[in-house]
């Protein structure tokens, strides 16, 4: 499968191609961004995320 990652505001980040899939991932990871599916086919748009942990403060 053929996609297209861009910021939100639609400037090219990257073309990529990933394994085939029935349908395309809601959400893609690369490096330290991430990325959403748009509605249109191959499409994914860099979104606002936070990493949510059940750890406690000093923990390991």
């Amino acid at each position: 499968m053929k996609i297209k990652l861009l910021t939100q505001f639609g400037e090219f980040v990257r073309d990529a191609e990933i394994l085939p899939f029935n349908e395309y991932p809601a959400v893609m990871i690369w490096g330290d961004r991430v990325f959403q599916h748009s509605n249109i086919q191959g499409e994914y748009r860099e979104c606002f995320f936070y990493i949510v942990s059940d750890r406690k403060p000093g923990q390991q």
